[in-house]
């Protein structure tokens, strides 16, 4: 800290200030960066307090100034110091600048520096309780913190263009000194243990093992929070996973894949199947929705508007780590493959600025729920990521979302120490269950089936429940999608064997004019759309082959197999009786 002027070198500064010609030459107006410049060369003869000197110049300014001179003062005082014009020789050598005493403050402080892989520089700080909180070195939370530092030892603000010298500098040596640490979303894994953030300002984390699970001061996962993270609430001894069951009023079915979601979110590197709820207004959808992102991810937004392009997704899952999106009417072909990228894992790439050409990698793999009134989703890609979930229309007496959010907090700690038990259970059976080859998520699958005893559940439930709910879901899907309809109708009595076009063909002069308003406009569409199709048609019996591409068209034939489920197909058949062949 600079030493206060005393009396005598006051009355010495204010005689130089009062009678220097420059101090004038700023009154007038007309000129402002040089005199300020041999103003400050004058001043700091007699004291090299930052806040003194800049309340001199800011007075001396006219009031309607708009100059960015101010801005540059602290350089040009910080300048005029280290070429001597201060009051001694072994002073300057002494003081340092404020940047250079906030890099200080950072080496005394318990502070480690590192970079992930994208190169993105961080900071975690020690906290009292024992923990760290991590920050982006770039992030405004860090340069608060970096504020703060700084007043608390030396009583001063730090001036913009110290504190940016000095977050430079940590970025340096967080990228070119730090060792390479990756940073986690609330939930992460290191070697055998899984460790969860509790999001508040101590940096605390429970880590589950296989033996059971603790809350820890200090984590080894280095944890990075969204600018709207909220802590968890910290867990304590089980109460029996049923009582929030009790407390939403879920069916068996319906629990059973409530408990599936959040057990596999609780999963620490996915990849994670998605939450699908389709239920009318008034059947509690918005507000189940908020309970499942409390128990895991509690933010300030529950729950976001479906995004329109996938750069948004991109930014909304690098902020949160549970996604929740509320009331969508429908999801676009290219949002849909977005979504099942992230459900799996992978990176999105988009521009930094609008005005440069580098791009920033975003890399994601989170759990995410979508609700809905109608059917919003149909690429089957994502449906057979998905946990579909129908709920009821709500009969009896309602009870106010206050008085419902009120017990399930009283509720919450016991129910997060039994989810993290089942945790520990799937961690001590993992090895031991084999995986499923029946799904897409067979990983998923497999720790649902690794919690189950925890669950109190016999072994195979969460296998014979996915199953069944994504039967039924791709059934409902493909009796109401116009172009398995018509296909079906098309091989009814016998196979399909033909170019494309002439399929295309066939099928659009089939129907009405409303149906074929719903189908592929131009075999090149249709082409694409079959491809997407080939798994579900092949759920329930059907068989489809497309060739290369000739000067005749693109040979495809399309039959039944025979291979479907019999249970399967006798639901599909009793639905369509309807049809007819062409």
């Amino acid at each position: 800290m600079a030493p206060t002027p005393s009396p005598l070198i006051s009355f010495g500064l204010l005689r130089t200030v009062f009678e220097s010609e420059h101090t004038q030459q700023l009154f007038a107006g007309t000129e402002t960066h040089d005199p300020t410049l041999r103003l400050v060369a004058q001043s700091v003869q007699f004291t090299d307090d930052e806040n003194y000197i800049t309340s001199i110049v800011s007075a001396a300014l006219p009031t309607n100034y708009g100059g960015n001179t101010l801005v540059e003062l602290p350089g040009m005082i910080e300048s005029a110091i280290e070429k001597g014009f201060g009051s001694g020789s072994d002073r300057r050598a002494k003081r340092a600048s404020p940047a250079e005493v906030c890099l200080q403050l950072l080496d005394e402080a318990d502070v480690e520096l590192f970079h992930d892989e994208e190169q993105v520089a961080y900071a975690a700080v020690a906290q009292e309780g024992g923990g760290r909180l991590t920050y982006r070195v770039d992030s405004e939370s860090f340069a608060m913190w970096l504020n703060g530092l700084y007043y608390r030892s030396t009583r001063r603000a730090l001036a913009e263009n110290s504190r940016s010298q000095a977050i430079g500098t940590a970025q340096a040596r967080a990228l070119f000194d730090g060792p390479l640490v990756n940073t986690c979303l609330r939930i992460g894994r290191h070697a055998a243990a899984v460790y969860v953030d509790l999001g508040d300002e101590t940096g605390q984390a429970v880590e589950v093992t296989a033996a059971g699970w603790s809350v820890v001061r200090d984590s080894p996962v280095r944890f990075r929070r969204g600018p709207y993270t909220q802590p968890l609430a910290e867990p304590q001894a089980a109460i029996p996973l049923e009582r929030l069951k009790q407390l939403l009023g879920l069916s068996q079915d319906n629990w059973l894949r409530v408990l599936a979601f959040i057990l596999n979110a609780l999963r620490p590197d996915g990849p994670y199947m998605c939450l699908l709820i389709e239920a009318e207004q008034g059947s509690g959808k918005s507000l189940l929705c908020s309970i499942i992102k409390r128990t895991i991810d509690p933010g300030i937004a529950d729950k976001l508007r479906l995004p329109k392009t996938v750069q948004d997704l991109a930014i909304h899952a690098h902020y949160n780590f549970v996604l929740v999106y509320d009331n969508a009417s429908g999801i676009k072909w290219d949002l849909s493959d977005a979504l099942c990228t992230l459900s799996t894992g992978g990176a999105f790439a988009t521009r930094k600025l609008y005005t440069d050409a580098d791009l920033a990698v975003l890399r994601a793999c989170r759990p995410f729920i979508i609700n809905g009134i109608g059917e919003f989703a149909h690429r089957p890609d994502l449906l057979e990521r998905a946990i579909p979930l129908q709920l009821p229309p709500f009969e009896g007496i309602r009870r106010t979302e206050e008085e419902i959010f009120g017990q399930f907090e009283e509720l919450l700690p016991g129910f997060l120490g039994a989810l993290f038990d089942t945790i520990a259970c799937a961690l001590r059976r993992y090895d031991e269950v084999v995986t499923p080859t029946t799904f897409r998520m067979a990983d998923a699958v497999r720790w649902l089936t690794a919690a189950e005893p925890a669950c109190e559940l016999p072994d195979g439930t969460f296998v014979e429940m996915l199953q069944a709910a994504q039967s039924d879901l791709m059934v409902d899907r493909l009796l109401n999608d116009p172009l398995t309809e018509r296909i079906m109708a098309l091989i009814e009595t016998s196979p399909f064997e033909g170019t494309m076009g002439q399929l295309h063909g066939r099928l659009v002069d089939f129907g009405n004019l409303a149906t074929q308003r719903m189908l592929p406009k131009t075999p090149s569409h249709l082409s694409n759309q079959l491809a997407r199709l080939r798994p579900s048609l092949a759920k329930i019996g059907i068989s489809l082959e497309i060739g290369q591409r000739t000067n005749r068209g693109r040979p495809v034939r399309i039959w039944r197999d025979g291979t479907a489920d019999p249970g399967l197909i006798d639901g599909i058949a009793a639905e369509t009786t309807k049809w007819r062949p062409f």
